[in-house]
């Protein structure tokens, strides 16, 4: 989510309803984790992105064919017990935003 907000992909509810709330992305004032559960309580709907968001994260975030799961895992469970385990920080944010741009560059080329 937080990703997509600071790529660009976000709904209008959070660039009206939310404005102070993306400043604090940017500055890292708030753990990306954290800004969802008080932003969207912990909901991630339609209306949290724009319909470029949406289209991908629909081939993206697909239980059955979409890679995310198995890039969250690969890049930051590891040796953990379980994707549960993953800490809600911006070091872990850094770690995977690559991997997601990667996938969006990828998502867009085959549009």
């Amino acid at each position: 989510m937080v990703w997509a907000l600071v790529s660009g992909l976000g709904g209008d509810v959070h660039v009206t309803d939310f404005l102070d709330e993306i400043p604090k992305l940017r500055s890292r004032s708030i753990a990306p984790g954290k800004f969802f559960l008080d932003a969207c309580d912990g909901k991630f709907t339609d209306e949290d992105l724009n319909e470029e968001g949406n289209a991908f994260t629909q081939a993206y975030f697909d239980f059955d064919k979409g890679n995310y799961l198995n890039d969250y895992d690969a890049t930051l469970a590891g040796d953990l017990e379980s994707l549960y385990c993953v800490k809600d920080t911006w070091d872990n944010f850094d770690l995977l935003k690559p991997r997601l741009d990667q996938r969006f560059a990828e998502w867009k080329s085959k549009r």
